[in-house]
């Protein structure tokens, strides 16, 4: 199966990506791309790095190994205007809101303006 956006160049590119905060490891070698078109959801338990990387992805944390590349432009690189680039990057970070059946899947995050309010005792 081909996938979205294959033979064009990838958006955000992750390259071995390491983040650590003090003797914690946050992120261990991560690598992956997206390509343009593609949607992504980050799923993991509290902890796991997702807001990490996505901090990573932006520039609002530096990686300590690595390299993190949006629309060809290095952020590792001292000489990128971070201020620019982030002008061209939309984030959503959403997280899973506790309802009455549970909690919210990825699909009903992802399809609704707004989870359902929790009811009961």
């Amino acid at each position: 199966m081909r996938r979205v956006g294959e033979g064009e160049p990838p958006i955000p590119v992750f390259e071995d990506v390491v983040k650590r905060y003090g003797s914690v490891l946050a992120l261990d070698g991560v690598t992956f791309h997206v390509n343009r078109g593609e949607v992504v959801c980050l799923i993991g338990p509290s902890g796991s790095g997702k807001s990490t990387l996505l901090r990573c992805a932006n520039g609002l944390e530096a990686v300590d190994d690595g390299r993190v590349v949006f629309e060809g432009i290095d952020l590792v690189d001292p000489r990128t205007n971070l201020v620019q680039v982030r002008q061209r990057i939309g984030m959503v970070r959403r997280f899973s809101t506790p309802t009455s059946r549970g909690t919210a899947s990825c699909a009903d995050a992802s399809t609704s303006r707004s989870c359902p309010p929790a009811t009961g005792s």
